[in-house]
């Protein structure tokens, strides 16, 4: 526990003042200018939600496969934060209808967008508008520099299979789903409290994931077994 209090401060330090928040539902409505969720895929698709308020306040929501897995408050650019008002201002925007399009694709994530100024909401995959895709890639931008979310070219993702060994009476399955770094997935038991588990992370933050795996209560030790996979 007392590593997770350091590396969470450490984290904002290096996320250029990203603030922990516990809770978002108690912001009204009112309040909010725009949200948006990447939903999950059945691959290792990015999931997390953006929300930002009208005075500029924004959270970001870590869900899956991003570096942070937890809600923070982060520093939108100004210069994003008025092309945002800009685009929800505009004509083309305004007056967008969507079409419907001609073919499902059931392995793609979805975009869900929410403006509270315009009182509109949009549930999107194949077809996105132009001038949603505008403002959520803006974000997104933002999101990338306060490593938030992972770029692709800079941050891969990595699945390893790797072992670890338990005190007696500790459920593996305790171990399983997501940290804040990392993703644990259950996969076999090998021998004297020897288990196994597939790791999902950061290429860059194996040794910090390990270093945690072997902090949390009932672990004894672990290692990487053998690289499963690259993204």
């Amino acid at each position: 526990m007392k590593y997770w209090i350091f590396a969470s401060i450490s984290f904002f330090l290096l996320t250029s003042n990203c603030q922990s928040i516990k809770n978002l539902n108690a912001i009204p409505e009112s309040d909010r200018l725009l949200s948006y969720k990447r939903t999950p895929c059945f691959g290792w698709c990015p999931t997390y939600e953006v929300t930002v308020l009208k005075d500029g306040t924004s959270y970001f929501s870590g869900l899956a496969y991003v570096p942070y897995l937890d809600t923070v408050q982060f520093d939108l650019s100004p210069e994003a934060f008025r092309k945002i008002n800009a685009i929800l201002r505009h004509p083309d925007y305004l007056n967008l209808t969507l079409d419907e399009p001609e073919e499902y694709v059931t392995d793609i994530p979805g975009l869900n967008f929410q403006d509270y100024k315009n009182h509109r909401q949009y549930e999107l995959d194949v077809i996105i508008p132009d001038a949603i895709k505008l403002i959520v890639e803006r974000i997104d931008r933002d999101l990338e520099k306060h490593k938030l979310i992972y770029h692709k070219e800079h941050y891969p993702m990595i699945r390893q299979e790797i072992l670890i060994e338990l005190k007696p009476n500790k459920d593996p399955y305790s171990l399983d789903g997501p940290d804040t770094y990392y993703q644990l997935s259950y996969q076999d038991h090998v021998g004297a409290h020897i288990h196994k588990y597939e790791l999902f992370c950061a290429q860059d933050k194996i040794s910090r994931a390990l270093k945690a795996i072997k902090e949390r209560s009932g672990v004894r030790e672990a290692q990487i077994n053998h690289i499963l996979e690259r993204r």
